[in-house]
Formats: C-alpha cells, structure tokens, sequence
C-alpha cells in the first residue's frame, strides 16, 4: 500500500470537495484598502519605464517587503486544496523547461526579432500604461497567494 498522501486512494472526493473557495485560492481574504493600495501602487509602477532604475527599484522594494514579511512575521498558511501528484509536478517541470531552453537560446542568440525572447514579444503590450499596471496588479495577487501557501 502506498504511503504518499498524493496517490492515495483512500482520500475522498467529498473531503477534497469540502475544502471552501477561498481556502483553495491559497490567500486570505483581501479588504478593500489593501486592494486600493494594490491598484494605486501597480497604476506607479505601471506608468516607469521598463528597464530603468526607478522600475528595478520598485520591483526591487515589493520583493524586499515580502521576503521581510516571509521571514519575519510569516502570514498564517491555508490548508492546501489537494495533493500534488507526482505526475503533474513532471508536467510542470517538461513545460517550464521547454520554455528556459527557448528562451535561452533566443537570449543567446542575440535576442532579435529573429529570435525573440520574451521580453521583446511582451514589449508592444507592456508600453501601454493600462496594461503594464494590470500586469503588476496581477503579479502582486500572485504573490499574495503564493505568500499564504
């Protein structure tokens, strides 16, 4: 019989079901002043200019602040919604290696729009200032969840 929570049979599907919504995003509840915050601060860091000081800084700073958070007063984690199969951890690492061996290879030869690396396809998108300031808006939430897991 198997001993690894991610295959075992005997968890059932009712139990898996039971576990709420918000407990499976992987964050706690936002209020509305944190949300507020969020926007106000992606709509700044969404109106610098890629590549520039001012942007390493800010994304510089949101990493510091929660690392700091991280180590030093750690957020209470949720209760993860299902076990990770071993299959689907093989998937994610095929995918994102797929992707580094790319990206490397587009990066090393010379980042053209022969050989784009991500940075030059997402270029159009990320000048607007909207779209840029969504993305950051987005990045902060992914961090909010992976920050409670």
């Amino acid at each position: 019989m198997s001993t690894d929570p991610a295959t075992d049979e005997s968890l059932d599907r009712a139990s898996l079901d039971a576990v709420s919504t918000e407990e499976r995003s992987g964050a706690s509840p936002l209020t509305w002043p944190a949300v507020a915050l969020g926007v106000v601060y992606s709509w700044i860091v969404g109106g610098f200019a890629s590549f520039t000081l001012a942007s390493n800084i800010a994304v510089f700073a949101t990493g510091a602040v929660v690392l700091a958070i991280a180590f030093l007063r750690p957020p209470k984690r949720n209760p993860r919604g299902r076990p990770v199969t071993k299959v689907a951890i093989w998937w994610w690492v095929l995918a994102l290696g797929a992707f580094t061996v790319v990206e490397m290879t587009n990066l090393f030869l010379g980042s053209t729009h022969a050989h784009p690396t991500l940075s030059i396809l997402m270029a159009p998108i990320l000048e607007n200032h909207l779209a840029k300031s969504v993305a950051v808006f987005i990045w902060l939430r992914v961090g909010w969840v992976l920050l409670h897991r």
